[in-house]
């Protein structure tokens, strides 16, 4: 796989993929409620029920009775097997961290082989003085920053990838799908199309689009892209792989219309509810401003509107000032080819998500690929800037560096090594002291510790989406019996107050934390 690689570039690259692989695996000795609280997010226990639920035996479920189609099906199908070894369901929640160091180590290794790939199609260092070559393709001299060691720091590292790939949903193993076809194209570019190559192509994709539903834009950016690019040439090698992604992810898709009547899954089809496009915006650029820092996230909604959008800009002029000065954009045309698709997949998902959907909260994750991109191109050009720019600008590079070298390490301790606090957790346990069903519209980790909780958002639950959308959800909560009521205040308010359009009055009787809980009492 490292091949391309110098002997030392590859003992660099295992080193901080085997370090990657032992922070992801060093969270399996948090105590049950920390691993609730971090690394894995309440969304990720939908997931993880599934599951649990596959190795039982029951099929894409949350319950073990209902079926589901609110999660992403791969990720589920590679966790079930962690939940065959113990009937306690956290030795299984455990195992999936294992999993995801596997996934971390792999997503370093793939990455690392993309640069070293895009590299040797561009032997001439981006942005070097005529005549010059890359440092990193001579033999017997001293080790220089390379694209691929750069990768491999960055992802082993980088907060945000900690906790997005580390979440306990799709996000790592899809990074990695991506990778790999990105990887397996370049391959092809430089080989040319076959009939095999084709197959194997739309293998990847197909396996990509099960990772997360979305990737059915990346296949056709790959498509557009090739038909654009070859012509009528092209047309063979494109439906070739697009059949072939098409029939590796068709059970999902003829799962999802038999049982739903949409291939929308009904988390996407919940969280679609409302476009709140302002909004959407303004989260599309906290997050895009996060991703060109590379190694910085911060809380969002915590800055104004001005400061947000103002930090993009400068960011994006900053990007834009050394790709012009330093002509870092010059990659080359093969490897402007290999990675067209993923730019053109990142515009269409910025496009779906800002217009089409309603979860700003959750666009970081969303615009992941987004984020896959801006690393690449931040890991092509930073080997060029730190030989070609002046001592004062090496300086700031390196001080950007250290910096983010020493937050990844201070969110790593603070965020994945604190004591757990998860509020949904505390809720898992009040439900199975009471008896009586359990309403709540966020019920990913209690759902998953007590059997009695029920989904009302709809993102798991279609007779509950169902209710939703025609407006009756306060005559699902009656017809449903459902004892209590339980969640955040502005989710739980709204329920009450259906139920009470309903005929049904609940009354507050008790709290978790944040999670407000009410009674029925008639």
């Amino acid at each position: 796989m490292l091949r391309l690689l110098s002997k030392q570039e590859r003992l660099i690259v295992w080193s901080l993929a085997l370090i990657g692989f032992a922070s992801r695996v060093a969270l399996v000795f948090r105590t049950d409620w920390e691993i609730a609280t971090r690394p894995y997010i309440e969304d990720a226990f939908y997931a993880l029920s599934c599951a649990r639920q596959l190795a039982l035996g029951h099929g894409f479920s949350i319950d073990g009775i209902h079926p589901t189609n609110g999660v992403q099906p791969l990720i589920c199908l590679l966790d079930a097997p962690c939940f065959w070894f113990s009937d306690d369901r956290w030795v299984g929640v455990r195992l999936t961290l294992v999993l995801a160091g596997v996934i971390q180590l792999l997503c370093i290794l793939v990455l690392a082989r993309l640069l070293a790939q895009i590299r040797v199609a561009n032997p001439n260092r981006v942005g070097s003085r005529a005549g010059s070559t890359d440092p990193s393709t001579s033999s017997g001299q001293a080790l220089h920053v390379t694209a691929p060691i750069v990768g491999a720091f960055v992802w082993a590292i980088a907060a945000p990838l900690l906790v997005h790939n580390v979440n306990g949903l799709e996000t790592g193993l899809y990074a990695l799908c991506i990778l790999i076809c990105l990887s397996v194209y370049h391959s092809i570019l430089n080989s040319g199309w076959s009939t095999l190559r084709a197959i194997a192509f739309g293998v990847l994709l197909g396996l990509t689009v099960l990772a997360r539903i979305d990737a059915v834009l990346f296949v056709a950016s790959f498509a557009a892209w090739e038909l654009w690019r070859g012509r009528t040439r092209a047309i063979q090698p494109v439906l070739t792989f697009g059949l072939i992604a098409l029939a590796v992810s068709a059970p999902w898709w003829l799962y999802n219309y038999h049982n739903f009547g949409s291939l929308m899954p009904i988390s996407g089809q919940s969280e679609g509810l409302g476009k709140p496009i302002v909004e959407n915006l303004l989260q599309s650029a906290a997050a895009l401003f996060d991703m060109l820092t590379v190694f910085f996230y911060h809380r969002f909604y915590s800055w104004d509107t001005w400061v947000t959008v103002a930090a993009l800009a400068g960011i994006a002029i900053i990007w834009g000032y050394f790709a012009t000065r330093f002509r870092v954009a010059a990659t080359g045309l093969r490897a402007a080819q290999s990675l067209t698709p993923v730019v053109l997949f990142s515009l269409a998902l910025l496009l779906y998500y800002n217009f089409f959907f309603s979860a700003p909260h959750f666009l970081a994750r969303y615009l992941h690929p987004v984020r896959i991109l801006a690393l690449i191109g931040f890991c092509m050009a930073l080997p060029s800037l730190l030989v070609c720019s002046g001592r004062i600008c090496r300086v700031g590079i390196y001080f950007w560096l250290l910096a983010g070298t020493v937050f990844g390490a201070q969110r790593y301790l603070n965020d994945f090594t604190g004591e757990g606090t998860s509020d949904f957790y505390a809720m898992g346990q009040w439900a199975n002291k009471h008896a009586g069903r359990i309403g709540m519209g966020q019920s990913g980790t209690a759902g998953f510790i007590a059997s009695n909780i029920v989904n009302l958002d709809g993102k798991v639950n279609p007779d509950a989406l169902r209710a939703r959308k025609s407006g009756r959800i306060g005559e699902y909560i009656a017809r449903e019996h459902i004892e209590y009521l339980a969640d955040w205040l502005l989710i739980v308010d709204p329920l009450v107050r259906a139920a009470h359009d309903a005929g049904v009055e609940y009354q507050r009787v008790d709290s978790v934390g944040y999670l407000l809980i009410y009674r029925r009492v008639n």
